[in-house]
């Protein structure tokens, strides 16, 4: 991918992305065809990529209940940073579930005590998820312009259309 088209390559990722994950959820909308067309050529070059950047991708656009001090803390990479923290203290036999309960319970305390060795070690995982998030639309990016080299499916301007999705059909 030519640096010049890489800024362009990359705000369609984001946008693809935002799109799927963030309004549908990660599944395919239904509706007309176009947009489960357009979801095919997101998900197929979600596919060409590496697990850890889709997980990634999905953990940043797919909204979820965080406490309030964990959203005004991290923003948007709430849900990644919180997979990183899992990811720093392993349990094996644990649901996610309880692994990320403990995970916010470590980063809650974390942001209550508001010691300097406690803020540099909130702003490395935030780092490392805004990091985790770069690459991933990085690597999206260029899986979607190389099967637009491939087939016509350059990037289209403006917004997608929004479609109804209810979760009974992305199960």
């Amino acid at each position: 991918m030519m640096r010049r088209g890489r800024a362009r390559w990359e705000a369609c990722a984001k946008r693809d992305a935002s799109w799927l994950f963030g309004t549908h959820g990660g599944c395919a909308p239904t509706g007309p065809a176009a947009r489960r067309q357009w979801a095919e050529v997101i998900e197929r070059a979600l596919q060409s990529i590496a697990p850890f950047h889709r997980g990634a991708l999905s953990l940043w656009y797919t909204g979820k209940a965080w406490p309030a001090e964990l959203r005004r803390e991290f923003g948007e990479a709430t849900s990644l940073v919180v997979r990183l923290e899992c990811a720093a203290h392993p349990s094996v036999g644990h649901s996610t579930e309880a692994l990320e309960a403990a995970a916010v319970e470590r980063l809650s305390l974390l942001i209550a005590r508001g010691a300097t060795a406690d803020q540099r070690a909130l702003a490395r995982l935030e780092t490392r998820a805004e990091k985790h998030y770069r690459l991933a639309i990085r690597a999206l990016a260029k899986a979607r312009a190389r099967s637009a080299a491939r087939v016509d499916e350059a990037p289209v301007s403006g917004v997608l259309p929004a479609v109804e999705t209810s979760a009974k059909e992305c199960a």
